[in-house]
């Protein structure tokens, strides 16, 4: 007697007692354990690295004169600036367009600025405003955002410098004179 196993996972006793040479006769079969495949482990994608936004600049600026302000991402895990494009808002309004952190290539340097020329801050009301950076983060780096508060003043009123005029001199009026009475003189004929 004896164990035969097939790869189709059945396993069969056999008992060979016929009376014909070659013919075995079958007892039973069980099923044997099909061997359980082991699943291949999903990659699991890693979570963006926390990043940390800040911004920073005058927090009074003049009416009609530029201001610069400067921003920085920095990854809290690594210890190191991120390199991307922020957009940035005054007063939650969009403020126009993307401001470049750390440029492509020059991810050393610390920061980026963002100058608001003489004709912007002269559009903006007097009191205060908000800047905020709204870094949306990339697969690498989450996302992060920054604000601080400016306060607009008024642009000084020039004092007028007084322009010298040039003043006439009076010229003084003759005082009248007594006008020569006539004298009389003979007259010789």
């Amino acid at each position: 007697m004896g164990l035969l196993s097939s790869n189709q996972g059945v396993g069969v006793q056999l008992l060979d007692v016929s009376p014909v040479e070659g013919v075995l006769v079958i007892l039973g079969a069980s099923p044997s354990p099909l061997p359980v495949p082991t699943p291949v482990p999903t990659p699991t994608a890693q979570p963006p690295l926390p990043t940390q936004a800040s911004v920073s600049g005058p927090t009074l600026v003049v009416q009609g004169q530029q201001a610069t302000f400067t921003a920085t991402l920095y990854s809290v895990n690594e210890h190191a600036n991120v390199c991307g494009a922020v957009n940035y808002y005054i007063d939650n309004y969009a403020a126009g367009g993307s401001w470049v952190i750390n440029p492509a290539g020059t991810c050393s340097a610390s920061s980026g600025s963002l100058v608001l020329a003489g004709t912007d801050t002269a559009a903006l009301s007097l009191g205060t405003h908000t800047l905020k950076i709204d870094w949306l983060g990339n697969n690498e780096y989450g996302p992060s955002q920054a604000v601080m508060t400016f306060t607009v003043t008024p642009s000084p009123t020039p004092t007028p410098t007084p322009i010298p005029t040039l003043t006439p001199t009076p010229i003084p009026t003759p005082t009248p004179t007594a006008s020569p009475t006539p004298t009389q003189m003979p007259v010789r004929i």
